[in-house]
């Protein structure tokens, strides 16, 4: 039987890159492949398919092999290929989502005999010149792909890059769904307008959407509003600095729901204008709700979807020159019924995300022959890491992949 590989970060939680991976493997399976997922992190496993994954979760994976002491490493890489059985050559893939998978996948894949994809989730890159060799090798191989056209010439630094091959669509949008509704009880029936986002509460442009509802807010204090937070932060502090900054307003009843899937359709046609980036714009756009779409890192808007442009004119790096958020939530409100929506979920939507999931797996007949990085170079690359990276190489050198694991949970939960 065809294998496929995943060695993501992980398959708790939800985000993007998890729904990504979940529609994913539904086409895959429904081709006849067998799946299997590897993932570096626990938590909550949300995607009730993803949990019988859960005992390939090695908490080495998250980062680059060279952390760890060599015969670790030879150790994880051995339980690895036990855990993926009988497996070789054309009839199996391997697909990496970061620099960190993407040393492990190549590993794998070299002893598998088998293509090894690097596909970016990431949607901020930084890398040195020795990462830069590998991602080349890769590029060159046509086996490197991230989730706009652009992220490929950010990741290479480099804009000699053709991008007609190197870009994949994270389909994240068919994360709202028909199901049961706990949540609308939660909102004050008498507030005048809801304003709702959805993603990780930890993503750089979390803080000036807060910032623009508080100011909004505090523009029209003659009125009531729900505010509703979709989405969690691997942080305390990152909710607590967000409970405190709506708590400033006092005419906000503010609805914070953590990860929720799959989200209530009912639920989510309560909110009257979501404010989001990336995939969640997209999801709340699909569902038929009023969506301004933001940059991922400043916030500033991109503009209302189906008003200010369609989905595929610009990327959501391109923010408007002119206008602010709260200019946006006025205008999506006054001119609601003027807003198009030409991308709706259901089965045309399937069958766009079935399309794009075969464009992916004919990357495989781009190149041949199979062909694997240096190993001793893979095992010299360092992973961008806002800890630097000798904190993470003594960590794991001295206490191993699972020391590695606890001490680093700890640090996430502080």
């Amino acid at each position: 039987m065809k294998t496929y590989i995943f060695v993501i970060r992980r398959i708790c939680n939800i985000t993007g890159a998890q729904q990504y991976v979940y529609n994913k493997m539904k086409y895959l399976e429904s081709q006849g492949w067998r799946v299997l997922i590897f993932s570096s992190v626990y938590g909550k496993i949300l995607i009730k398919e993803f949990e019988k994954y859960e005992r390939m979760i090695y908490p080495q994976l998250y980062w680059c092999p060279v952390c760890f002491r060599k015969r670790e490493v030879r150790s994880t890489l051995k339980r690895i290929l036990e855990d993926i059985g009988p497996c070789q050559g054309e009839d199996c893939i391997v697909e990496s989502d970061s620099l960190a998978r993407a040393v492990w996948g190549e590993l794998i894949a070299s002893r598998l005999g088998c293509r090894h994809l690097v596909f970016t989730m990431q949607e901020k890159h930084s890398c040195d010149n020795k990462n830069n060799q590998f991602l080349w090798f890769k590029y060159n191989r046509h086996e490197l792909a991230g989730i706009k056209d652009i992220s490929i010439c950010q990741i290479l630094g480099s804009d000699d890059v053709k991008r007609d091959d190197t870009r994949i669509i994270a389909y994240c949008n068919n994360v709202i769904d028909e199901c049961a509704d706990t949540y609308s009880a939660l909102l004050d029936s008498t507030a005048d307008l809801t304003l709702g986002s959805i993603g990780r509460l930890g993503k750089p442009c979390v803080q000036g959407i807060v910032g623009s509802i508080c100011s909004y807010a505090m523009r029209n204090q003659d009125k009531r509003f729900n505010v509703v937070m979709i989405g969690d932060a691997t942080k305390k502090y990152t909710k607590k600095e967000i409970v405190e900054q709506f708590s400033r307003c006092k005419n906000i009843n503010l609805v914070m729901t953590g990860n929720i899937y799959p989200i209530p359709l009912e639920f989510a046609r309560r909110i009257d204008v979501f404010i989001s980036t990336a995939g969640s714009a997209s999801a709340t756009y699909r569902a038929g709700m009023p969506t301004i779409l933001v940059h991922p890192l400043s916030a500033m808007p991109v503009g209302i979807i189906g008003l200010d442009y369609m989905p595929g004119e610009r990327t959501m790096y391109d923010a408007m020159e002119e206008g602010s958020i709260e200019d946006c939530i006025d205008r999506a409100i006054a001119e609601r019924d003027k807003i198009v929506y030409k991308m709706r979920l259901g089965d045309e939507h399937k069958a766009e995300r079935y399309k794009e999931f075969k464009r992916q797996l004919d990357f495989v007949k781009r190149e041949p022959t199979n062909e694997y990085y240096d190993e001793d170079l893979l095992m010299k690359i360092k992973t961008p890491s806002a800890y630097g990276f000798f904190k993470p190489w003594l960590v794991g050198h001295l206490f191993g992949a699972k020391g590695f694991s606890s001490i680093w949970k700890m640090s996430r939960d502080t």
